[in-house]
């Protein structure tokens, strides 16, 4: 994830997460969020998000679009 993160200037906006965070997120009870193991990256350069995407594939991360940042986590 650190390696997208560098490559395509991306900022995270959401790492670890507490219980009550998550829930204030509005995220999923079980979310991988809660251990480390899920991200969230704003590019710098929106055009990018589809490669972005493929490469967080390659790399065995699944890659969700979401309408304000891409969701990272382990696949």
């Amino acid at each position: 994830m650190a390696t997208l993160c560098l490559s395509y200037r991306c900022s995270v906006t959401s790492w670890i997460r507490t219980p009550k965070r998550n829930r204030e997120k509005g995220g999923v009870p079980h979310s991988l969020h809660l251990v480390g193991y899920a991200v969230d990256v704003v590019p710098d350069d929106w055009s990018m998000a589809p490669e972005i995407m493929r490469r967080a594939r390659r790399l065995g991360l699944r890659a969700i679009l979401e309408p304000d940042h891409i969701h990272l986590q382990l696949d």
